[in-house]
């Protein structure tokens, strides 16, 4: 069994069936979201980066918008993945899959990308301001941002580290997601924090899979989304 010490240790794990969550349930349910509400609102072409591309799945939509991506993961199950991924839907000429030891600080240069994207990925660092400021700099001006990051009074997200608290106290041992997903924000506290390290014209959207919109004023989602420019 593997030995589970990380973020990047569950993502290894989890490489070989990731692209497939995306196709039932509540993934799907986001990847829907993110299409439909986030990716058709920005600009097609252009070179973008995926901040923690995981299997590459938003990578290749963006290549069906005819851009090129780099897309960068600290698991090189998921970097794997995402390359035979690549290959299999005939876009590997698009697409550039890199492993890195971290996004908190990324080997490109300044104002390199027309967009990024770095999606379910900022609350498993340590320093997510510190990647925040990354691809603001390696953004072009002008250029677009997308973000995510948990909402930090989610019903779903405080259910889920109330269970798992009680699994410890229980003696189970099962590792869950939320163990090493730290980072969560108010919608008006991150949209100030971005604002200070740089982006501007921030458009914040919420989703949550199980909680209707009409309720979110009064039970707030899961996860938080941003449309911001450089």
């Amino acid at each position: 069994m593997m030995n589970i010490k990380s973020g990047i240790d569950l993502h290894d794990g989890l490489a070989a069936s990731w692209d497939e969550r995306y196709r039932r349930g509540n993934f799907k349910k986001r990847a829907e979201f993110i299409y439909n509400q986030l990716l058709r609102r920005v600009p097609s072409g252009g070179m973008w980066l995926d901040a923690g591309c995981g299997s590459g799945y938003f990578s290749r939509i963006l290549a069906q918008r005819k851009a090129r991506v780099i897309g960068l993961d600290a698991s090189w199950n998921m970097i794997r993945e995402a390359r035979a991924l690549a290959v299999a839907a005939g876009l590997e000429a698009q697409l550039d899959f890199r492993k890195v030891d971290t996004i908190e600080k990324l080997p490109f240069d300044d104002e390199t990308f027309d967009g990024c994207i770095c999606l379910s990925v900022l609350e498993y660092l340590k320093n997510p301001s510190s990647c925040i400021e990354e691809i603001v700099r390696t953004t072009k001006k002008g250029g677009a941002v997308i973000l995510s990051i948990p909402h930090k009074m989610s019903v779903v997200r405080m259910a889920q580290i109330g269970l798992k608290e009680v699994d410890r106290i229980f003696g189970k041992h099962g590792v869950n997601y939320v163990e090493f997903s730290k980072f969560s924000d108010t919608p008006k506290k991150f949209g100030e924090r971005l604002k200070s390290l740089g982006l501007h014209d921030i458009d914040i959207d919420v989703f949550d899979p199980f909680i209707p919109s009409f309720l979110h004023p009064f039970l707030p989602p899961s996860m938080i989304y941003v449309v911001a420019r450089r």
